[in-house]
């Protein structure tokens, strides 16, 4: 038998955005192994310090805390909610919030290897240059049996054509 209560979707943007931050506020003492007595604006802070993904999504958590601070904490009993957030706000926020607690794997971000520009050990130095110049490459892999055994990096192969280039023109005058 299942023990566990189901929970109810919450359907207006308020709700919503409650539910987004109370989810996020668990995630984030979970992570830090923090109690209550931490604020949700300083369990921001301290996973920004080593969570690269909440670094960068720092500002928009703590603008969307201040958000629903306005919503939740009214000074006025009985009153309506001193903000309304607005519903591309609320999915925006649910949309951080989702990448932070369950973020995308490498392998989703990679491009098939059958569309990257690539290069075989055998080719020319300097006809990779000139394609990686044309298509303002600087770094290109090099594929053997379809296996990436290198990366060809421009600034590297451009020193090695001019160099070529030199011991061709001959002896230095």
């Amino acid at each position: 038998m299942d023990n566990t209560a189901a929970v109810p979707q919450a359907t207006s943007a308020i709700d919503r955005l409650k539910a987004a931050y109370n989810e996020l506020d668990l995630f984030m003492r979970r992570a830090l192994k923090e109690g209550a007595g931490t604020a949700h604006r300083d369990l921001i802070k301290k996973l920004a310090r080593v969570n690269p993904l909440f670094e960068d999504g720092r500002y928009d958590l703590e603008t969307y805390a201040n958000l629903r601070n306005a919503v939740e904490h009214n000074h006025l009993p009985g009153s309506p909610p001193i903000a309304e957030p607005r519903e591309s706000a609320v999915a925006e926020y649910e949309r951080l919030v989702e990448q932070l607690i369950h973020p995308a794997p490498a392998l989703s971000l990679a491009v098939p290897l059958f569309k990257i520009f690539s290069i075989n050990g055998t080719e020319h130095v300097r006809d990779v240059v000139q394609l990686m110049n044309q298509r303002d490459y600087t770094h290109v892999p090099v594929l053997e049996n379809e296996a990436v055994v290198g990366v060809g990096v421009r600034q590297t192969a451009t020193a090695i054509v001019a160099f070529q280039q030199v011991l061709c023109a001959g002896p230095f005058l």
